[in-house]
């Protein structure tokens, strides 16, 4: 039967938006309005049963016109007539006509007609529809428009659902830029079995709903690609500080629209991505939130959408209610999204004429502390029933509303605040503030979509560096004469001076103010690496006059204090810094004629460039520089050390003038001591000079000269001087034996360490000429320095964790550490290298050295067992299985070997060459089994390995099997429950990290133990029978095992079969022929017990012969009726291959296969025994 329309629901949609992952199109709500179309369709008639209503139909465009789905263009589609459109090739869809939830299956099969699976499909209403019935309206179809915004409606026109009189009008339409809308026209009914969505590959499809009815009053579904909508605005709430200034609260978008930080919400760390904004519990109407200052009405409109991150400090069922986002400024004009007392979220949109639409979720139970995405839409259109809002909580949609407005919203409403009301017009909500911490916000200015917002659910993005403070730097002591540098840095870091800026307030700018000096620019920017420079001047100052520069007014505020830094050193909290203006003194220039210089980051052992000793006065009348200096000169020279602040010991500054000397040391603390330096000076008062340092650290050079009882005095700017490399040496095992590392180059070569063991190695900070530097590592925040591996071999393998690889500063004595708890988490060869562990050495850049020479062989520190299986009777197909084996029969072993480092991680490189054991070496496993002191190993004689199967993979051998067999003694002996174990070595002497088994009665545990085995020594006894001539004749058996003290049956075997391959029969007497020797079928065995069955004598024989079972792997048997021969065609072909079930029949020894006797048409004899025993 057809399907038919089951129930009407009311004019309410409820939808399941159920969108298949990285699904190519999402929807969103759109304005109805209906489209006319001419053309009617005229349907195929073919591939379609009785009653021959699901049909198809294909348009094709004109005009050049394509449409792009799913990543093709197609210039034609098919109409379906039940309510969908198909584009390429026909999948059968049609048939289709009961509508499924998506993604929609493959179609019913119908002779010389196209299967395929559902593709490339759009199903505007997916029902079993009847355009073909009396009275029912018709599929129509046109091309409108002119390019590039041509478009093509299909319009079905009240057409009945099958087998009813109810009508449906809904079309679609195909845009020239790829995206699509549904259309919902008047009809008289509401239906509720239908799908509405798109597939456009089974795992490519996005559902909008199924069975939930929709509104047959008008409505429109937009179908765009995800993430073409875009966000207006996203406030990632980054930033260090916030203090009230407009713009502080950066929109991370294109637009520009940033924000402001209102009522002492604060920055904090604990941001849901990176750093977050901390609103805390107000309950008054002032607002302490986050100012978007993006106002709703004319940035935003008629739709639009904001989610983000919230992270309560209630539980959501609290009965205190909490303001998310709000841009109410009216008590009837609301326009508010906040958590309701006891966990619903409701979000309220009011439009021009005061109507408001209200969505709520149904009470949300997530606990304080827990991060939620949520998120409100909205979209307003004029029309009954066509304005919606949204409720969206962690991707899902949780609420929808639909309802008649204006289309517009309420021109009274303000800028969005997010976290916080936005005025003091609470009526119907809450002053409550949303007292948690907001983070990762968006505002859309088109409705948002399912697929939009599982965007911004799923983002993340790289932290800025923090904003720590800010250092003005300018010299000490300056030239009345010459310009002296102002520099501003924006620091990332803590320290004093900052060994790294922070990028983020690039293109920003901050104020400088001076008192008695002239500032060449008092708006300073910031360049990209967050440094901003000016000058100043003051030509006309008298000797010893003191300037002070003021910074403020920068755009992004700091975590801490300014800091003042004269001469880029010696910092201290302060927005100002002073310096002296002198009228006489040194200068370091770069030139002989030039200005103060800034010398560079300099490498320890190398020698400096050139530079010039400026000596200078200013002019009485000019006030330009003059030489104050000529000719030669000794010029007193001191070294100080800044950071670290004090030098280590011997004069390690050399300076070259006139000749190369070396000069004194000073602390950080002051100069005191000083070397005098031969110089020569030009007519200009300019000296060269250059100069090389055998340490490293911040250091400043200073000179002085007393002149006619003058003193000029002059330095350099503070620079650092850093090692020329970082050098790693000394490699060996930490505990005993000391293993020095042997260097090894492939899987063959000597052993290091086991993974994870600890091993040492020396680390050097060394000079150009590859001396130590000993300053190194005693700086105020020392620096210290990260080892990293590169694994080397295997090709291809995992790289592994250096572990511990940190040598912090504090611990380098003369330049040089040693790390004792290096380890290595994998198998394999490494190199190791050595880089600053701060990156950036007191902030002048990089230092690292060469790489070591290969570093091991590190090989697993043990193996572990898993995975245990015993497979009873291996050698048959037990059904049920067998829960026992008999001793001389072969069981297999089944487990997972994985090569592990110390702290119990797999070693995914013991594989290929570095997997030192060989799994299917049955020997490897020195198997062995023991029940009290019955051993079963293969030097006790009771053990035979079988083969063995397996092999590594990325550390781990699974699925291994090995088989065996538990012997026979020379006589019965048992039952046994024998615990089963293994202990693999590899060639390396890599073993289990744990036993539990002992092999050996009274011994140590030295086997990982598999499971218990259960042995049984057994035997397959054959008894004679007499009976009728002219009836077959059943031969009793029984399997039967040794108990201890006596043969009984083993009601354990359901499994064992005997073959009639494996029967031989012969001693054939009276006037029995071979024609009358037969089984009728194999002797099986149920709870040990069975029978041979024979068939019956014919022509009236009758007689007696023998029967003998081949119970070995040969065709020959071994009974006690050897030697003997079975007639023609009597001897068995094959052996039963169950040797383990011979007995001692004839002998002592358990190696003779059953017999028995057959006797038909003979009279058992009277020998009037009253009771038999036998003995066996």
């Amino acid at each position: 039967m057809k399907a038919l329309l089951h129930a009407l629901l009311a004019l309410a949609l409820a939808f399941a938006t159920l969108p298949a992952s990285a699904a190519s199109y999402t929807f969103r709500s759109d304005t109805f309005s209906w489209e006319s179309a001419a053309n009617a369709i005229s349907w195929d008639r073919k591939c379609t049963s009785y009653p021959g209503d699901d049909d198809q139909a294909t348009i094709t465009f004109s005009g050049g016109l394509s449409f792009p789905f799913g990543g093709t263009a197609y210039t034609s589609v098919r109409v379906l007539t039940n309510g969908a459109l198909q584009f390429g090739a026909d999948t059968g869809f049609m048939r289709t006509y009961t509508n499924t939830a998506l993604p929609a299956g493959t179609a019913s099969s119908q002779s010389g007609c196209a299967r395929a699976a559902t593709e490339r499909t759009m199903m505007v209403y997916w029902t079993d529809l009847n355009p073909t019935a009396g009275g029912s309206g018709n599929v129509t179809w046109e091309q409108k428009g002119t390019a590039p915004n041509r478009y093509v409606v299909v319009s079905w026109n009240s057409v009945y659902q099958y087998g009813t009189s109810t009508p449906y009008a809904f079309q679609v339409i195909l845009f020239e830029n790829g995206e699509f809308k549904y259309q919902y026209g008047n009809s008289n009914a509401t239906g509720s079995k239908a799908t509405v969505g798109v597939q456009v590959s089974t795992s490519d499809y996005t559902q909008y709903s199924y069975n939930s009815g929709y509104n047959a009053n008008g409505s429109a579904i937009r179908w765009v690609v995800p993430g073409s909508a875009g966000w207006t605005a996203h406030y990632k709430l980054d930033e260090y500080a916030y203090n009230g200034a407009v713009g502080e609260a950066k929109d991370a978008g294109s637009t520009g629209n940033h924000g402001v930080v209102v009522g002492g919400a604060l920055s904090t760390a604990g941001g849901y991505v990176c750093r977050g904004l901390d609103v805390a519990a107000n309950t008054n109407t002032t607002s302490r939130a986050l100012d978007t200052l993006i106002d709703l009405n004319s940035s935003i409109g008629s739709s639009g959408g904001v989610s983000l991150w919230y992270r309560g400090n209630l539980a959501w069922t609290s009965s205190t209610p909490a303001m998310i986002a709000d841009a109410t400024q009216a008590s009837s004009k609301a326009f508010r999204f906040w958590r309701v007392g006891g966990g619903a979220l409701q979000f309220v949109v009011t439009d021009s004429a005061g109507t408001s639409l209200t969505a709520t979720t149904a009470k949300q139970s997530f606990g304080a502390g827990t991060w939620v995405h949520v998120a409100a839409t909205w979209y307003l259109a004029s029309g009954s029933n066509q304005s919606t809002v949204r409720i969206y909580v962690n991707g899902t949609l949780l609420a929808t509303t639909l309802g008649t407005t204006t289309g517009t919203l309420s021109p009274g409403l303000g800028t969005l605040f997010v976290g916080d009301n936005r005025s003091t017009n609470t009526s119907g909500a809450t002053p409550n503030s949303a007292n948690g911490v907001i983070d990762e916000v968006r505002v859309y200015s088109v409705e948002a979509t399912s697929a939009d917002l599982a965007a911004d659910r799923a983002a993340s993005h790289d932290c800025q560096p923090p904003l720590d403070h800010y250092e003005l730097s300018i010299p000490s002591a300056s030239l009345a004469c010459l310009p002296t540098p102002v520099t501003v840095r924006a620091c990332a870091d803590s320290a004093r001076p900052c060994a790294s800026t922070a990028t983020s307030v690039a293109g920003q700018t901050a104020t400088l103010s001076t008192s008695g000096a002239t500032l060449l620019a008092t708006t300073i920017t910031f360049d990209a690496n967050g440094v901003a420079t000016t000058s100043l001047t003051a030509p006309t100052a008298a000797d010893g006059a003191i300037v002070t520069v003021t910074l403020s007014g920068e755009q992004t505020v700091a975590a801490n204090a300014r800091q003042c830094c004269p001469d880029g050193a010696n910092c201290s909290a302060a927005d100002s810094c002073s310096t002296t203006f002198n009228t006489a003194g040194f200068i370091v220039a770069a030139t002989s004629g030039g200005a103060a210089a800034t010398v560079p980051t300099q490498t320890a052992g190398s020698a400096s460039g050139g530079f010039y000793l400026r000596a200078v006065k200013t002019g009485t009348t000019t006030r330009a520089c003059e030489a104050a200096l000529s000719g030669a000169q000794a010029v007193n020279w001191s070294l100080q050390c800044l950071d670290p602040t004090t030098c280590s010991s011997g004069q390690r500054m050399t300076l070259t003038g006139s000749a190369a000397t070396a000069i004194a040391s000073n602390p950080a603390s002051g100069v005191s001591a000083s070397t005098a330096v031969p110089m020569l000076f030009d007519a200009t008062g300019a000296a060269p000079f250059s100069f090389h340092y055998a340490d490293v650290g911040r250091v400043r050079l200073s000179a002085t000269k007393t002149v006619a009882g003058a003193t000029l005095a002059g330095s350099s700017n503070a620079f650092v001087v850093k090692p020329a490399s970082l050098a790693i040496t000394s490699i060996r095992q930490t505990a005993s034996p000391n293993t020095p590392n042997p260097g090894a180059s492939a899987a063959g070569d000597a052993v290091f360490v086991r993974a994870g063991e600890s091993f040492s190695a020396t680390v050097t900070a060394l000079g150009a000429t590859g001396v130590a530097t000993p300053n190194f590592g005693r700086e105020t925040t020392p620096e210290g320095v990260q080892l990293s591996a590169t694994l080397v071999q295997p090709a291809g393998g995992a790289a592994g964790t250096l572990a511990n690889a940190t040598v912090s500063g504090g611990s380098f004595a003369s330049g040089a550490a040693t790390a004792t708890q290096l380890h290595y988490s994998e198998v394999g060869i490494v190199t190791l290298a050595a880089n600053l562990a701060s990156g950036s050495y007191l902030g002048a850049g990089a230092v690292s050295g060469p790489s070591t020479g290969n570093v091991g062989r590190f090989v697993p520190a043990r193996f572990a067992v898993s995975g245990t299986s015993i497979t009873h009777r291996s050698g048959l197909a037990c059904t049920p299985a067998s829960t026992f084996t008999y001793l001389g029969e072969t069981f297999r072993l089944g487990l997972t070997l994985t090569a592990q480092n110390l702290a119990g991680a797999t070693t995914a490189n013991y594989r290929g060459d570095f997997a030192r054991f060989n799994p299917a070496n049955a020997s490897a496993w020195q198997l062995a089994g023991r029940d009290g002191s019955t051993l079963f190993t293969v030097a006790s004689g009771r053990l035979s390995l079988g083969s063995a199967t397996g092999s590594w993979s990325n550390g781990v051998a699974s699925n291994l099997t090995l088989t065996a067999a538990a012997l026979r003694a020379a006589v019965a002996d048992g039952p046994f429950n024998a615990a089963i174990g293994v202990a693999p070595v590899d060639s390396d002497g890599v073993t289990l990290g744990s036993f539990d088994m002992a092999s050996a009665s009274g011994g140590a545990n030295d086997r990982a133990s598999l499971g218990t085995l259960a042995l049984r020594f057994g035997r397959l006894r054959l008894s004679s029978a007499i009976g009728a001539a002219d009836r077959a004749l059943a031969l009793p058996a029984v399997v039967q095992h040794w108990t201890g003290s006596t043969w009984d049956t083993n009601t354990l075997d359901s499994c064992t079969t005997v073959p009639t391959t494996a029967m031989n029969f012969g001693n054939l007497r009276r006037t029995l022929t071979t024609a009358d020797t037969a089984a009728s079928a194999a002797l099986r065995f149920t709870a040990g017990a069975g029978a041979l069955q024979l068939v019956a004598p014919g022509g009236g024989r009758s007689g007696t012969y023998d029967v003998a079972l081949s119970l070995g792997s040969g065709a020959t048997d071994a009974s006690c009726l050897q030697s003997w021969a079975p007639g023609s065609g009597d001897a068995a072909t094959a052996g039963a291959n169950l040797p383990f079930l011979r007995g001692a029949w004839c002998t002592s020894s358990f190696d003779k296969d059953p017999s028995a006797r057959a006797s038909f048409g003979l009279e058992r004899t009277r020998d009037r025994v009253i009771y038999r025993r036998e003995h066996y």
